[in-house]
């Protein structure tokens, strides 16, 4: 806690492990300059792909749109030494979760 007008990174995959995404961002949103986007499954900071874990990444991502004043989106992943092309399913990725801030989202 401080006196200091400072900003957050939000973080999604530790809002996951800690209360819940929606429940952190709720607390940051007004101080939010930055974002770290991976996935999880809720217990290790994993940092997978987004949809490898447990992360509703539509109702994140329509959080996270939620601000008029837009902060950078950034994909903070652990290297898949598997995937042969990474750079390519991260703008994939990237392009999949910006779609999702534009579509209706059902509950």
């Amino acid at each position: 806690m401080t006196h200091l007008k400072l900003g957050y990174c939000f973080d999604a995959g530790h809002a996951h492990m800690a209360t819940g995404v929606e429940s952190e961002f709720e607390l940051m949103a007004d101080r939010i300059r930055s974002t770290h986007l991976h996935d999880n499954q809720g217990q290790d900071d994993d940092h997978l792909f987004p949809g490898k874990g447990t992360i509703d990444w539509r109702k994140t991502m329509r959080l996270l749109a939620r601000r008029n004043d837009q902060y950078p989106l950034l994909l903070e992943l652990r290297e898949v030494p598997e995937m042969a092309h990474p750079i390519e399913e991260a703008k994939r990725t990237m392009d999949q979760l910006i779609k999702y801030t534009t579509e209706e989202y059902e509950q």
